[in-house]
């Protein structure tokens, strides 16, 4: 995970880390990550929160909320985003549900093999963009604008296949049989 926030070219982690310290020692964190997603009208910026964490030994004493009010005037952006732990802690603070994250578990042979899907190669990562751009932004749900970072990051993933087609791709980590 700390490998991930800190090569990740959309911020910089000593610009966007915020901690709650007791005693010098510090005791809780979270991240602010600048980020845009589409939303009706047009594209507004949003500050991701991720990555907010208390010491076990501090938890139920308010640092995550008091590190929430502290940090969301300084972000960026006038709408925040997370995918929460458990939706009930964020709700105290305003916060509400948007949309599920969809999980499925699907055996091979149930998938659909249609003749015009072909897998997406690193070289045309720009199709694999496009077409989330294009099927996303009209929708303007909420949907993260993605960078050429992220659909490069995604395809440099041994695990990770992407049969694409023209009007759409599916993702899905392959796990071969042990």
């Amino acid at each position: 995970l700390r490998q991930r926030y800190l090569h990740n070219p959309r911020f910089r982690v000593e610009e966007a880390r915020w901690v709650g310290e007791q005693g010098g020692r510090v005791v809780a964190s979270l991240l602010l990550i600048p980020l845009a997603s589409y939303w009706p009208g047009g594209i507004l910026s949003l500050s991701g929160i991720a990555g907010v964490a208390v010491h076990p030994s501090y938890r139920r004493q308010g640092w995550a909320q008091a590190m929430l009010r502290e940090a969301l005037p300084w972000a960026p952006a006038a709408l925040s985003g997370l995918y929460p732990f458990q939706s009930g802690f964020y709700a105290r603070l305003g916060y509400a549900t948007v949309c599920q994250n969809q999980h499925f578990e699907v055996a091979p042979e149930c998938l659909p093999r249609p003749a015009a899907w072909q897998p997406l190669l690193p070289p045309s990562l720009e199709a694999l963009a496009e077409i989330y751009q294009r099927t996303e932004a009209p929708l303007g749900r909420g949907a993260l604008v993605r960078k050429t970072a992220f659909w490069q990051r995604l395809l440099e993933d041994p695990s990770l296949r992407i049969p694409a087609h023209p009007d759409g791709y599916l993702m899905y980590v392959h796990h071969p049989a042990s």
